[in-house]
């Protein structure tokens, strides 16, 4: 069994779906004292039962596993003001409704409230059988729905958020101007590869990318965000496009080596790596040293953070972590280890210039992407924000779009220029020889992870899109549309 948040950015046009839709759109209006006359008003309720039933479809709210998907119903998050973004529309929240009270979908989880996120979860539901009682092999025809999940067109590609992570209405810029073609094309050239992990199809629209700007601006954020991210780093790599294996280039220390060359000095250590410390913990905490704006040293910050990502499932078996009691004392002392294993930066620290080094990623992601469109116009680049997922086959594209995103950040900011550190993973190796005189060219090594296959399955199988904290967003954490629902 798994839980889901509702995916507000999905569509489908799957002949069961439109079948469906056109079927429950008749007996809602059929259930009307006052029917729909204009067109635009039925369209927009056919619409939305097209985006309900391909949302609970692919949070997989009809398998055998009992796993559902959180709904919010909380009027503030589709009327006025306070509406968290255009996808969130008033006729879906009516259809939502309307499923409920004619029990084609039924609550299976009640609200409640997370002490992790500490917010109020909406509750969960599931489809009745009375919506497929009818269909023949049902598990196929829902597999087959889920895999021709698309983008709603609704959903734009840009966001610009405001502090309560509600989407504002997009100023013009040249960013705007400049990532809605390139995020257009991404999204159509998706749609001509296939994507599997374990013999399971993934829909592209799990690869889509979102851009998303923070507090208003242009100049915060500005990552590119998909719901694929959400798996772990060995699971990805699991990943088969076209039925090719993938490798995943990471770019080492990438913020902390952003912030070295802000100071004009090359980062030759590794600024994780501090005595008494488990690296994994002091990745965490300098995270929240670059977001905070607390007084250094920002122990009660890191406190709250740090214990947070201790429950979290990235956290929750590792012993490492669960061995440590996050005690302000603790935090202090980490957070003076820290500063001490990187004094060059220390001035950057407790300044909350975490999302100006987000901005700067996004920008590299976005000359990687600009290049691969020019250059080679077919080939897919998965960007993890500070990772990039290919073909092995196409490695020498993605090291060539590297260099020249180096090359151009570099000219933007007025740096020295470097040679990137960065590692090459992969867990399964192709054709050795597509490859082998790149990396002999390059002076490059590619490592190799390993992870059990029935645990890549049981991964997709409660593929979580409310993710825990990644100690990579911390205070930007995307919250993948989940909405809040304080008032049920």
């Amino acid at each position: 069994m798994s839980a889901s948040y509702f995916q507000y950015r999905c569509y489908n046009e799957h002949p069961f779906i439109k079948e469906r839709a056109e079927d429950l759109f008749k007996l809602y209006q059929a259930g009307r004292n006052r029917k729909l006359k204009d067109k635009h008003d039925k369209a927009a309720i056919r619409r939305a039962f097209k985006v309900a039933l391909a949302g609970l479809f692919l949070g997989g709210a009809y398998d055998d596993h009992g796993s559902f998907v959180r709904i919010s119903l909380n009027n503030n998050n589709y009327y006025g003001q306070s509406r968290l973004s255009p996808v969130f529309r008033s006729e879906l929240l009516k259809v939502f409704r309307w499923l409920i009270d004619e029990e084609y979908i039924t609550c299976v989880s009640n609200t409640y409230h997370d002490p992790i996120t500490q917010r109020e979860i909406p509750r969960g539901y599931r489809l009745t059988d009375s919506l497929m009682a009818s269909v023949e092999n049902h598990k196929e025809v829902a597999r087959q729905v889920r895999l021709q999940t698309t983008r709603n067109s609704d959903a734009s590609f840009i966001e610009l958020r405001d502090d309560d992570k509600r989407c504002l209405r997009l100023k013009p810029s040249a960013q705007n101007a400049l990532s809605k073609p390139l995020l257009t094309w991404y999204d159509e050239e998706l749609n001509n590869h296939t994507f599997t992990i374990a013999n399971q199809g993934i829909p592209p629209f799990y690869l889509s990318l979102t851009r998303i700007y923070s507090q208003g601006s242009y100049e915060l954020g500005g990552r590119f965000y998909s719901l694929f991210q959400g798996l772990r780093s060995q699971s990805r790599l699991h990943l088969q496009i076209d039925g090719e294996h993938v490798f995943e280039v990471d770019l080492s220390s990438l913020h902390p080596t952003m912030l070295y060359r802000k100071a004009g000095l090359h980062l030759e250590h590794d600024p994780y790596e501090v005595e008494g410390f488990p690296r994994s913990v002091v990745k965490v905490a300098m995270q929240v040293l670059l977001n905070t704006t607390k007084p250094f040293p920002p122990a009660n910050s890191l406190r709250y953070y740090l214990a947070k990502a201790k429950r979290s499932k990235r956290n929750r078996n590792d012993k490492a972590w669960q061995e440590i009691d996050f005690t302000t004392d603790y935090c202090h002392q980490l957070a003076l280890a820290v500063a001490a294993r990187n004094k060059p930066i220390t001035e950057f620290f407790s300044q909350g210039i975490g999302l100006k080094l987000q901005h700067l990623d996004s920008i590299f992601t976005s000359c990687i992407l600009h290049f691969v469109k020019k250059t080679s116009p077919s080939t897919v680049v998965i960007p993890i924000h500070d990772s990039y997922v290919i073909k092995q086959s196409e490695l020498s594209i993605l090291l060539d779009a590297l260099e020249f995103a180096e090359s151009t950040l570099t000219k933007l900011q007025g740096w020295d220029p470097i040679h990137p550190k960065i590692k090459i993973e992969s867990v399964f190796m192709d054709d050795l020889s597509t490859y082998e005189s790149i990396l002999e060219e390059r002076s490059l090594d590619v490592g190799s992870t390993t992870v059990k296959e029935e645990d890549i399955t049981s991964q997709l199988e409660e593929f979580m899109l409310d993710q825990d904290l990644d100690e990579q967003e911390c205070e930007d954490a995307y919250d993948l549309d989940a909405g809040y629902e304080h008032d049920q």
